[in-house]
Formats: C-alpha cells, structure tokens, sequence
C-alpha cells in the first residue's frame, strides 16, 4: 500500500473522527466496567444488598465487594424503579408516597436516568454507567481536540473518565453531573469564538444536563470555572474580539440563562424542597489536607476485605504515575520557557492554575480556604469533593505534556533518522503508554465497582412479598439496619418506609423520636436495631402508620458465629438465657450445620429448663425432624401452642434422639461475648461463647399490640393488629375515633379519595406528609390542610358521609415545566434561524448537511 493510499484513507477517516472515537470511549467504557451484559452480568452493589439476611431471604449470596455503596441502594436506585414504574402504569408521578410519608418527584433528565427508564433493572443501571463514562471522556476529548492531536486528546479523555473521583462516585449524581464540565467549557469556547446561534443553543443544552445532573455543589463549580474559562478564552484571543466583545459576553451569558431556564422543571421544585428541609447542618470542610497530595498517583486510603483492597470515596483522587510524569515535563517545559500552545484553550497555565486552587479548597489551605468556604456553595458540601477539578486539570495538562513530547521527538527524528520511521516508532511507543495507562487507572474503578449476576438486582424475597401484598396503602414499615441495611432500601421493592434516607424538618425528626430512639446516625440516614424501638409506645405507632417492624434480631438472641459446637450426639449443646419481664413464648430459631451433607438421619431433641436455686425443671420438649435439619440454615421450632414464661432463667439444650446417627452441630460465637445474660453449654459445663439463637417471643405488654412470626428464620415480622387502615378520625381528645368507617375509594401517588362515614365530627388524619402543593377537598369544596402530629396531614369532617379528595398539584412544578417548554422552544427558533442564516451566506445549495 502506497504513502498516498495510506493518507487518503486516513483523511476519510478522520472525517468521520468523532464517531470513531466516540465508538472508542463506548468500547473502552464498556471494558472498563467489565460486566459482560449479553451474559447476565451487570454493575451494581448488590454485593452489599446481599450482605443482609432480609435479601439473602431470596436464596442468593455474593461476598462483599465495596461497603461504600449504600446511597445508591437505599436512596437513588429506589426513587428510579418508583419513577419507572409508575409512568410504565401510565402515570406522570410527582409524589413519592414510599419515603418519609412522602417527598416531591425531581425530574433529573439526565442521561443515566433516561437509560434506566428505558431498560430498567441491573442492564439499565450498567448501561447509563456505561453513559457517564463515555460523556465524561469523549467531552474531554473534545474539549482538548481543538488544540491537541487526536492521541494526546484522547489520552486526555480516558484519564478523566477513569479518574479517582469519577471511578469512586460513578454511580452516584455527583459523575452524572462532572460529566459535563468539559462540555460546558467547550461549547462555551465556541460560542466566543463562533458567535453562532447554533452554539449558543449547545451551550444551553450542555448546561442544562449540568444541572440535571442533580449534585448542586459540582453544578455551581463547573459554573464557576466555565466563567473562568470563557475569561480565559477571551484574553487569548483579545486581538480578535475587542470590538465584539459585549456582544460575545451577551451570547455566553444567554446560552447559561437559557440552559438554567431549560433546567427549570427540576430547578423550581429542587428550590422548593430547600426551603422545607432542614439543611443547616451542611457546612464546609474537608476530608484531606496538603499532606494527602499524593492520592492523586497513589491509592492511599482504603478499606481492605480478604486480599481485596477498595479506595475509600471520599479520598481518593488517582489519576495515575503517567500523567504526573507527564505534568511534571510540561512544568520543565515551561521553565525553559517553552510557548508552544501556552496561550491556547488547553494553555498549562490556566489548568496548572485551576490545579492549585482546587488543592486550596480540597486541602483546606488556610487561609485563603476560610475566605472561600464562605462562598456558596464551598460553604454547604464537603470541599474535598472538588478534587474532580484537579484530576479534569491534571488531565489536559498530561494531555499537552505528550504533546509537547510528541513535536520534541518529531523535531529530533528529523536529524537523527528518517523522520517517517521515527514517527511511527514514537506513535506505537505513545499507544503502548496509552494501554498501560487504560489499564492503570482501571485497576481503581474495577476495584470499587462490584460486577454481578442480574438476577441479585433486588431479588425477591419471600418476607418482603409478604409485606408488600398486605399492606394497605399509607400503612408503613419500619425495618432494623442488621435486617435489611439502611432505611429506604425497602422502597425499592414499593414498601415504605417513614424513616427512608432523606431529609426532614427538626420537628419530624422529634416525632420519630418517639418511634426510635437515636436513629439518625447521620443528619439523613438512620441506623438502628430493634432495641432502639419504643414498640409499646402504641400511641406514636399507631397514629403514624406502622403496621410492620422487620428484623433479624430479636431482645433475646445471639447471631454471630465463628465456630462450630461439638458434633450431637454424642454431645448434648445448651444455652442459658434470661427472661425479665412476662414473657409469650412462640419457638426458637438455632443456626444448625450437618458438616456439609445435604441429608441426615438425626432428629434433635430441644428441652426447655426453668433453672432456679440450683434446679432445673423442664418445661417443655420439642421433636427437630431430621428432614428439617439443613447444612448451615436457621431451624425455626415452632411451638403448637405459646406458652407463658415468667422472669427467671433458663436454657435450652439439644440433643439426638437416637445415639448412632449421622452428627449434626450448632453454631457458636467463641471469640467475643455478644449476649451477656447466657453462655454456651457442653454436656451441661459452661463453656465461653453462646450459641446462634433466638428466642422466638415478645414480652406480654408487646403481644397485646403484636403478633410475631417468621417465614423463613431470617427475619421476624412484628405485626400491628391496630395499625389504622390508611387513614383515622380523631376526636376533640386526640383519640382515635373507632367507629368511623374509612374507605380508599381511589389511589395514586398524586391524588388519594376517601369516603368516610361517621357519627362524630373530627380530624381526617392521612399518611401524607405536609409539603406545600398539596390540595383537599371535602365534598367538592376546598378547605385547608391541617398538619398534625408536625408532619401528617389533616383536614375537618362532620359527622355523616363525606367524599375527601387529597390531590398534589404543586405550582412549582408546573411553573417549572412550562418554563422548561417555552425554554425548549426558543432554543429549536434559535437552530432554525441559524440553519437560515447559514444557507442564506452559503453560495451553494443548502442541502441536509447545512446545519
């Protein structure tokens, strides 16, 4: 093949370079990830979904891959399968009722969330991370493409989109929004350097999705450095622009203004929400400080599970050992004075600058840090998590270092061999560097993002089936965290939860207080055990909705295990335990083994002792069938019928019915003490350590209230017998009105109608949190909403019948979408004038490729 054949097919490529690179950033996204879709495999934290024994309910486990991932499953994930299926049912949704008895619907139209709608589960979350990757890097391609070579700017593409910040948070908004900083700067540059219409409706859709992209913090940033930017931009080409200048500021500024006017439909209700919810508490500071510079080409921070190593989120910032090198040669370069490409968009000292400040403000470098930590937004988010624009600087600084080698090296060829064949060997060599670096920065995102099979994308577990299709709508779920992780993972599967990751106002917070004690383990995620529940406080669970409280530990019980119990028979295993109040008695649930066969022959014995004054009298016996006896499974023993226990204490031993037969053990917990009021038993000596149980019962105050069962020994189900069915009257006293008859005559998430019959007048108390937009009506006339209890809404009723309608109809939202629209539509004016006035001063016919 000829010089000149070899040119004229390159030449025809390269008119088609973006979408070959743009394939390229999707291929090497794609990889990157290193989920295989087309053979069921996705990119998701089901690893830690599936730590807890509520989702291994399903029959499926994974070892754990990255703790650091519990937003995503209790908080983003839910409110897009809400979204989804909701408009799948037909319904334009702008009420979440599974959340904190309800919170507004944002709609952030971004990308990764579009995808989701569109393919749903595991393959629709993998595919919209696939989505962010590949803006983030071919955005930064472009963005270094107007000054650089194609391998120095896609060099530059993959290192952002693999960065330590971006592989850290990729699931989360804050990716889905750094995606498109180069974008902005880009489209910004070309409307200063174009002025054309068309750039200016670029500009506005680009900043639009920096919005969408729904992390604020990352949003007003990326604002702030584009207005650096476009600065920039303008002094390096003052001699072309001094006369045009205001008019090129006009242009800039109209295309942010129409690309926040556009972003109004997820802007106006956003704002709203920030004037109901308590954030008070946000303030500035950071995680890192100057001591930590070296995250950015060493992995310093992170936890360490098996010979598994994960960077931890919040710290890590890798961009890899390359890209300091290459930082390191643009900086020798420009201490010799080097002008090469020093006064372009990609100038090394602009980005060099926007380095030095993001240290300032990730670092905490005081003082100038103070000064900036009292600017908005610096002043309400963690400032280390503006380390995304030191990697984005690092990278086209990199990026313009290998530039400056690859003229270096060309200018040497020349004298020392023939300038063909020294190309080529510095392009392979420059190839070889990229791949090396590809798989460097891999290392990171490959180790943080767990790829697991499909069907763990929230399984279906039989307690959370159960739940779910008992429920009455408004009737919620509280769920302990050893059970089923933090709160508001349940919505996912459409069961609610009042105390769901989110925000709240001080005064509800109060009175879920009442519920649990000390539940917020940070200012919007609650943590708790079942002991933390003030399950006899009926008037708060009633008059709040709880019908069920799931959870894995039970007051008495002991679930850990590290080691095995001697083999039964020829052992007899036992655990004391105490009872201190009135007790029901329902079973016992013991975590057995049968050393790994699938079958025995043994049927176990369990004895129950009352133990006191040195004397134990058996109180009951019950027969563990063989067949019920499974390798390494909670045996549930149920009782026929509860009996009474009395404060004292006990133990429970088991034995084998018969003495030659197949050994079986129980588990144990050696190392440590978990329950202080018992200890294991060999053979009736006290050994250290307990056994895994649990005592299946309540104490009697609780069992007035509650009922208690299991379906399969993983978790226990506390059901409310007086959980109102969606809805109660109260009375002048506060008291619940008994006789009142409610009905739910029509249900969605923004619009409730009930039909109440009754002989007193009183309060209509309904599960639907107190937010501005909602609207009642009783009997076709409007009336006010009432809040009770600071955060449930109320409205008036006399006695007889009535018709109450509840419907959300927020005017923010509304507002919002018609300003989106009219946004939307001046924008498609703009691309047609432009198109016009193009073809207008084009000589030749204006054909489809006249844009």
């Amino acid at each position: 093949m000829t010089s000149k054949v070899k040119v004229e097919i390159f030449e025809k490529l390269m008119k088609y370079e973006d979408i070959v690179f743009l394939l390229a950033f999707i291929v090497l996204a794609y990889i990157y990830l290193g989920a295989n879709i087309l053979s069921g495999e996705i990119v998701a934290p089901m690893d830690l979904l599936l730590r807890y024994p509520g989702y291994r309910e399903s029959g499926l486990s994974l070892p754990l891959y990255n703790p650091e991932r519990s937003d995503i499953l209790d908080w983003l994930l839910p409110q897009w399968i809400f979204i989804r299926e909701e408009i799948l049912k037909g319904n334009i949704p702008l009420w979440n009722p599974l959340r904190n008895y309800g919170v507004p619907v944002f709609y952030a139209i971004e990308p990764s969330f579009v995808i989701f709608l569109l393919f749903g589960g595991g393959i629709g979350f993998t595919l919209g991370l696939i989505a962010k990757l590949v803006v983030a890097g071919f955005g930064v391609y472009k963005l270094c493409r107007e000054d650089l070579g194609i391998l120095p700017s896609f060099f530059a593409g993959i290192t952002y989109m693999m960065c330590g910040f971006n592989a850290s948070w990729l699931m989360w908004p804050q990716v889905s929004t750094s995606a498109w900083i180069p974008w902005v700067l880009w489209t910004g540059r070309k409307v200063v350097e174009t002025r054309r219409l068309s750039w200016i409706v670029a500009l506005a859709l680009t900043t639009s999705m920096l919005i969408f992209g729904y992390f604020p913090f990352i949003t007003a940033l990326g604002l702030y450095l584009l207005v650096l930017y476009i600065a920039w931009i303008i002094f390096i080409n003052r001699k072309n622009i001094s006369r045009n200048l205001s008019l090129i500021l006009l242009k800039v500024s109209s295309g942010i203004i129409l690309g926040i006017l556009l972003a109004s439909v997820f802007i106006f209700p956003f704002v709203e929400w920030m004037h109901v919810v308590d954030t008070s508490w946000r303030h500035a500071g950071s995680a890192l400080s100057l001591r930590d510079i070296d995250i950015f080409w060493n992995i310093k921070y992170y936890f360490k599970i098996g010979d598994h190593l994960v960077p931890r989120v919040e710290k890590t910032g890798y961009v890899g050992k390359v890209v300091i090198i290459l930082s390191f040669f643009v900086i020798l370069c420009l201490l010799k004075k080097n002008r090469h490409i020093l006064f372009r968009g990609v100038s090394p000292i602009f980005w060099l600058l926007i380095f030095v400040i993001t240290l300032v403000v990730a670092f905490n470098i005081k003082p100038v840090s103070s000064l900036l930590y009292a600017i908005p937004p610096f002043n309400n988010n963690p400032s280390h998590r503006a380390i995304v624009f030191a990697d984005l600087g690092l990278a086209i600084v990199s990026a313009v270092g290998m530039e400056l080698l690859i003229v270096s090296v060309r200018d040497l060829a020349k004298n020392l061999i023939r300038e063909n064949i020294g190309m080529a060997l510095l392009l392979i060599a420059i190839a070889v560097l990229v791949v090396i670096h590809y798989f460097d920065l891999s290392t990171v995102g490959r180790s943080q993002n767990a790829v697991v099979p499909a069907e763990t994308f929230y399984p279906i577990a039989p307690t959370i089936k159960y739940v779910k299709e008992s429920l009455i709508p408004g009737q919620q779920v509280i769920a302990t965290t050893d059970a089923y992780l933090i709160s508001g993972t349940l919505t996912a599967y459409g069961v609610p939860e009042p105390f769901a990751h989110g925000y709240f106002r001080a005064e509800e917070k109060e009175i879920l207080s009442h519920i649990v004690r000390k539940a917020w383990r940070t200012p919007t995620a609650t943590i708790f055990t079942f002991e933390k529940i003030e399950i006899n406080d009926s008037k708060y669970i009633d008059k709040l909705f709880i019908r069920y409280i799931l959870t894995s530990r039970l007051p008495i019980s002991q679930t850990q295990n590290d080691k095995p119990a001697p083999p039964i028979p020829p052992n007899i295993i036992g655990q004391t335990f105490k009872i201190k109040e009135n007790f029901t008695l329902f079973g016992f649930s013991i975590l057995m083994a049968t050393y790994g066969k699938e079958t025995v022959n043994t049927d176990v014995v369990l004895e129950v002792y009352k133990d006191k004054h040195n004397i134990s009298t058996k109180i009951l016996s019950i027969l563990i069938n063989s067949n019920e006896i499974k390798d390494n499974k909670w045996i549930n023993v149920r009782l026929k019928q509860p009996i009474k226990l009395t404060p004292g204490s006990y133990h429970i031993q088991l034995r084998a019915l018969k003495n030659n037969t197949d050994p079986v053990t129980v588990w144990t917990l050696r190392k440590t003490d978990a329950y202080e009021d018992g200890h294991l038993t060999v053979n009736g000596k006290p050994l250290g350590g307990d056994i895994a149980f649990r005592v299946i019962g309540i104490p009697d105050g609780i069992a007035k209230h509650w009922d208690v069962y299991t379906l399969t020994g993983d978790v226990f189900i506390f059901e409310n017998r007086d959980c109102p069915p969606g809805a109660y009257l109260i009375d002048n006293d506060d008291e619940i009105i008994s006789n009142a008859t409610i009905k739910i005559i029509q249900y969605s998430t923004n619009y409730i109608k009930y039909c109440i019959e009754t002989n007193k007048s009183g309060l209509l108390v309904v599960p639907i949190r107190v937010w501005p937009g909602w609207q009642v009506d009783v009997n076709g006339e409007r009336t006010t909403v009432i809040p009770y209890l600071e955060m449930l809404s109320a409205v008036h009723v006399d006695a007889g019948k009535s018709i109450v309608e509840f419907r959300y109809d927020p005017l923010t939202f509304k507002v919002g979408a018609i300003t989106s629209f009219i946004t939307l539509i001046i924008l498609l004016a703009l691309v047609i004038v432009d198109r016009k006035l193009r073809c207008k001063h084009n000589e030749t016919r204006c054909n489809d490729s006249c844009f």
